[in-house]
């Protein structure tokens, strides 16, 4: 996990939690009615981002495989 401050965003911070497969991740966390508003792409780490009623950025990533 890791959060960087930043005091103009709202709740006054970013963070992201890594996890081992995070498109199966987002898939088990979107069954339970919370989709990504964006997916950013830097290589093979990716970051699903979500944001609460209140504007908090919630963040999701981490390495994805290949398409094989």
């Amino acid at each position: 996990m890791y959060v960087i401050e930043d005091a103009e965003r709202a709740g006054g911070a970013v963070s992201m939690i890594w996890v081992d497969d995070p498109v199966s991740e987002v898939a088990r966390i979107a069954g339970r009615g919370v989709e990504p508003v964006d997916v950013e792409k830097h290589g093979q780490v990716w970051k699903y981002v979500s944001r609460d009623a209140n504007g908090n950025e919630i963040g999701v990533g981490g390495a994805v495989s290949p398409p094989e």
